[in-house]
């Protein structure tokens, strides 16, 4: 499960200590900010169900319930209900990080989703026809229309409005130095 681009995370001194205690105290708790901290990517929260940690952790639901509670009123994490028994679990940064420590005053919450096929729809598990692609364009290209296209629309576009063919726009590397 720990397909993370970023190959480290850290722990300072004193939350190291502070997490010895909680081995001792509360083994599960322990093993649950383990799993947390293993599949941090740079974002400091993690997304995922009860069942799922579960199945991850070889423990019971009730279990992990208990975990999640004690790590929470501990201050370890914060927990998000997205629905249902998913949560956003986001990790104390000054605990665990996987960034360089001056990134981590810029607070972005984007989540790993850790998902198990146990919480998926069988049709979602089966062969199926592939997603529909949608174009990128980095900052540095230009648009270029290709294809048959869809017929023409029943009104022409005003002169200087023409629309914009649809795409996502991503940026390069480079653009996002310039912009940060």
């Amino acid at each position: 499960m720990t397909g993370s681009k970023i190959g480290f995370v850290q722990t300072d001194r004193a939350a190291h200590e502070d997490w010895a205690r909680l081995t001792l105290q509360n083994p599960a708790a322990a093993a649950l900010m383990h799993v947390f901290a293993s599949n941090l990517d740079g974002n400091e929260s993690i997304t995922a169900s009860y069942k799922t940690l579960a199945d991850y952790m070889g423990r019971s639901v009730m279990t992990v319930r208990r975990a999640v509670k004690v790590l929470e009123e501990e201050r370890w994490i914060e927990v998000c209900n997205v629905g249902g028994s998913v949560n956003s679990y986001n990790i104390n940064a000054r605990a665990a990080w996987s960034e360089k420590r001056e990134n981590l005053r810029f607070a972005k919450f984007h989540s790993t989703i850790l998902a198990s096929s146990g919480d998926q729809k069988a049709e979602l598990l089966s062969d199926k026809a592939s997603l529909r692609r949608i174009p990128s364009v980095y900052a540095d290209e230009q648009q270029l229309p290709s294809g048959e296209g869809l017929p023409p629309i029943s009104q022409p576009a005003l002169t200087g409005m023409e629309l914009d063919l649809p795409a996502r726009k991503l940026r390069t590397p480079k653009a996002r130095k310039i912009q940060a």
